[in-house]
């Protein structure tokens, strides 16, 4: 159980009655946005919370939300699992504009989605973008008057969003100068909001699990598994629009993404998330060693000719660094799901070649080299064909970290 936090700041219009709310990303129960982390998407992590731990309609009470979208959830699925009835979505004034972005937009609009500027301080070089847009929030912190009023003159087929307005003087020269919507501390300050939840990822993780295990696991089912969780779409999609996955055009499909990786590639990257969304957030080093030794270890028990376990000595290879109550937790999630875990090897020299290849992959962390070359006599593995294959699980885990 944790808690979930998040702010909401009241959206006048000239009545004085509440148009709408802006949903504000909150890590804890300051009321403030803390940036503690470079690569986090605050914008996905305010719309999951916002759909699916609050519930937008029990949020803005049948008014409109405003949420701040990023080129990059603009680009994604994530904005088609929103209700166009209930949210607006607010577009930054430095997003970078180009045809690609232009054409999205107008396919939102072709959706029935209303669009807004964020921020806007009257510079030069957007008119094709405030084109699409229904609604200009004007930041009143980063403008004079008279810039305002130069704003409200040009677009006055706009609806004009006064934000950030902080005196009764700044309210009415807005209203004089044709704003229609306010924003601000004037009326009201942000109000905090927060709800203990269990985290949500444990259902999506379970039926991935149940598909990629199956015989012939679909694309479709798992599309359809991840379009319920907008943090799976964001990661799935930061992660096949790498170097690694590029193949001349970003994808933005959902399947597309899923027929890029393959399915054994999305299998390791379901268990990948499992280890560091269940049990071990927030220890990116330990996940990566887990990460190098799970690769090592599956390729390992190929050369060795047990091809047909190589998934589990991944796994194992994976769990390896595990602290044993971490073990035993994300074996009880998986249990769930895979009844037959810990009874998927009757052979007791299967077993044992098993635990041998785990052990290798833990002598070369040591380097110990005397076991190292005792395994590879035993097995008649080269040892060079070993380093190469520890090397290329390290460019691997590299590569991954870069991004998850």
């Amino acid at each position: 159980m944790r808690c979930i936090y998040m702010a909401r700041q009241s959206i006048f219009n000239k009545h004085n009655r509440i148009f709408g709310y802006e949903l504000l990303h909150r890590e804890n129960e300051q009321n403030y946005f803390i940036p503690n982390s470079p690569n986090k998407n605050y914008t996905c992590e305010l719309i999951s919370n916002a759909m699916l731990t609050f519930g937008i309609s029990n949020i803005a009470k049948g008014k409109y939300a405003f949420i701040n979208f990023d080129r990059d959830v603009i680009m994604s699925d994530i904005p088609f699992l929103l209700n166009p009835n209930e949210m607006i979505i607010e577009i930054l004034e430095d997003v970078e504009i180009d045809e690609e972005l232009l054409e999205r937009l107008k396919r939102l609009k072709e959706k029935n989605y209303l669009l807004a500027m964020d921020d806007y301080i009257g510079k030069s070089g957007y008119d094709s973008l405030i084109k699409l847009v229904d609604i200009i929030k004007v930041d009143f912190k980063m403008t004079t008057e008279k810039i305002r009023r130069e704003i409200a003159i040009k677009y006055k087929n706009k609806v004009l969003l006064a934000e950030k307005v902080e005196t009764e003087e700044e309210y009415e020269q807005a209203k004089r100068d044709g704003y229609s919507l306010f924003q601000g501390y004037y009326f009201s300050k942000p109000l905090m909001l927060s709800k203990k939840t269990l985290d949500i990822a444990e259902n999506s993780y379970i039926n991935l699990w149940k598909e990629i295990k199956k015989e012939n696991p679909s694309y479709d089912n798992l599309v359809s598994i991840i379009n319920k969780d907008v943090n799976l779409i964001l990661r799935l999609l930061q992660k096949v629009n790498t170097v690694n996955y590029y193949r001349g055009k970003v994808i933005y499909s959902i399947k597309e993404a899923l027929v890029r990786l393959g399915m054994t590639e999305t299998s390791r990257w379901i268990i990948l998330l499992l280890m560091q969304d269940v049990t071990m957030k927030n220890q990116d080093h330990h996940i990566q060693v887990a990460l190098i030794r799970g690769i090592l270890a599956e390729q390992i028990c190929v050369q060795v000719g047990l091809g047909k376990y190589k998934e589990e000595a991944y796994i194992r290879g994976m769990f390896s660094v595990m602290e044993q109550k971490d073990k035993e937790e994300i074996l009880t999630f998986i249990k769930k799901v895979d009844q037959t875990i810990e009874n998927r090897i009757d052979a007791v020299e299967i077993e044992e070649v098993l635990k041998n290849i785990i052990n290798v992959t833990k002598y070369y962390e040591e380097a110990k080299w005397d076991e190292v070359d005792l395994f590879a006599k035993q097995y008649k593995v080269p040892k060079e064909l070993i380093l190469k294959f520890y090397l290329e699980a390290i460019d691997y885990a590299n590569n991954v970290f870069r991004i998850e």
